[in-house]
């Protein structure tokens, strides 16, 4: 009888055993267009310019009406938004969308350029954020408890005077998280292990304000578990640039691992087979 019960705990311990895959990712070797897609939505524009009223252009937040091209793109479907400001120089955006590259077309990232312009004697301030959800999750993943293990970006550049600040979100039972981790999006950066375990997260709420808000942010461990999206969070506080240039955010690939962990109701039917086959054997004896 002690055999049985032995293995009947081995048989349901490991309930969360299972090998930590790629549960999502963005590129990078899938063409995702062949010409340039411009993003769905508008950009709304406000403003004049002047003392206390900058010009405003912001796509406005929505995890409901994608901001993916609705046609010509095979990608992941994403959501989200971004606004960018200028103290007193009318710019906006001079791309908004998922961009071939040239002599290697299976490399599509996400673009965001400014106009061209001169942009000297103006404070720009610049924050936005991409929202994958878990139906966009890779095959096995798109339904269940996703539990999240590790974050990589991957081939992702600002550049021409905005040199972004970046950091995860993941949203947990309809709430969004950024974590206290603050990353360049200039080379190749991850967050896994150790550091992931130690990460603390805080709640962001883009709707409200696409800017995340550190200064009164309270950040706190959270369980990785049950995500039901994940995306990556950009923001670049009052900078300046000098001269003419079209700064520029690329997004080349980002990837995301993790597991879903077995049904404790799967691990205890295992545990009774195992225990009625132990039985079986014994009673031959």
């Amino acid at each position: 009888m002690n055999k049985i019960i032995h293995a009947f705990t081995l048989a349901i311990l490991p309930i969360v055993s299972v090998n930590a895959a790629t549960v999502f990712n963005y590129g990078p070797s899938t063409e995702y267009v062949t010409n340039d897609a411009g993003y769905s939505r508008n950009v709304n524009s406000s403003g004049s310019g002047t003392s206390g009223d900058p010009y405003v252009y912001e796509k406005p937040f929505s995890d409901t009406s994608e901001l993916s091209p609705a046609s010509s793109y095979t990608g992941p479907q994403f959501f989200g938004g971004y606004v960018l400001t200028s103290t007193d120089i009318a710019t906006g955006y001079n791309r908004q969308q998922v961009r071939t590259t040239t002599g290697n077309p299976t490399l599509d990232r996400m673009v965001l350029q400014f106009d061209n312009i001169d942009y000297t004697g103006t404070t720009l301030s610049f924050a936005g954020v991409y929202i994958f959800k878990q139906d966009q999750f890779n095959p096995g993943y798109t339904s269940g408890a996703v539990s999240i293990d590790g974050f990589y970006s991957i081939d992702s550049q600002c550049f021409s005077g905005l040199n972004c600040d970046a950091r995860w979100v993941v949203e947990i039972d309809d709430v969004y998280y950024v974590n206290n981790s603050v990353f360049s999006l200039n080379g190749t950066r991850e967050l896994t292990g150790e550091n992931l375990q130690n990460a603390l997260w805080a709640v962001y709420d883009p709707a409200t304000s696409l800017n995340f808000d550190q200064s009164s942010a309270v950040f706190s461990s959270l369980a990785l578990d049950n995500v039901a999206a994940v995306g990556l969070y950009f923001e670049k506080d009052s900078f300046t640039v000098t001269g003419t240039q079209a700064p520029t955010l690329m997004i080349g690939n980002i990837q995301v691992t993790g597991t879903i962990p077995e049904s404790s109701s799967s691990a205890i039917l295992m545990g009774l087979f195992v225990m009625i086959a132990v039985f079986y054997r014994m009673k031959r004896r």
